[in-house]
């Protein structure tokens, strides 16, 4: 294989493990950030601004030969321009971009996706809005749709995401209404123990009910 044969696999193998910790990092996103974020990132956006980190990186961080070869084919594709524009984002990302480049269990991942989610607290999304609506990044997405498409291992991790994301709400929603079920149960039970045993009855068959029935909702949504 040769040298620009290995870069290449090298940025593809390093932008997938930056996009599965991106897609990670929607489990500790509030609800408000992560329909900004999903929005921002589509699939495409997201492909490409993994390879473009993915290639500064190994270029700029982590060198060698490789990163010889991936700082020519990057100027090639024009892909080197975007450098400038996103300098700040770069320099953000840094901890977070060495993380994805050194994972190497899905543990790895994991942690790289709770450094991602903290760093879309910071305010990071309003840079990669104005990144991913740059003329120049258009253009180098519609270049690298061609030269490195987007992998189907990142298109199953992003379902596999927004599933476990809808779970996680469907038991917060479950907890919750237990919860609310269990107080209301509470409330109705009379202070004369003497006369409580069918109030109690009724309480713990409505707290089984309503848990049931969220049980199955859960279940559906699998």
């Amino acid at each position: 294989m040769s040298t620009i044969d290995e870069a290449i696999d090298e940025v593809r193998g390093c932008a997938s493990r930056m996009g599965q910790s991106i897609l990670r990092s929607w489990t500790y996103l509030d609800d408000a950030t992560w329909q900004r974020a999903k929005e921002i990132l589509t699939m495409e956006n997201l492909w490409t601004l993994c390879l473009v980190f993915a290639g500064w990186l190994i270029a700029t961080i982590v060198g060698g030969p490789v990163g010889i070869a991936i700082n020519a084919i990057l100027t090639v594709w024009g892909v080197i321009a975007l450098w400038d524009i996103a300098g700040e984002l770069f320099e953000l990302g840094k901890e977070w971009a060495l993380a994805c480049y050194r994972a190497r269990s899905e543990e790895d991942l994991d942690a790289a996706g709770q450094v991602f989610a903290k760093l879309l607290a910071t305010g990071v999304l309003d840079l990669l809005q104005v990144l991913v609506l740059h003329r120049v990044f258009r253009s180098v997405r519609a270049r690298l749709r061609d030269k490195i498409p987007v992998p189907s291992e990142l298109a199953e991790a992003e379902q596999k995401a927004r599933t476990q994301r809808e779970r996680g709400k469907v038991s917060k929603t479950a907890e919750a209404a237990l919860e609310t079920a269990v107080d209301r149960a509470a409330a109705v039970i009379p202070a004369d123990q003497s006369s409580s045993f069918p109030f109690l009855v009724t309480a713990l068959f409505g707290v089984a009910g309503i848990g049931g029935g969220l049980y199955l909702l859960s279940r559906r949504s699998k």
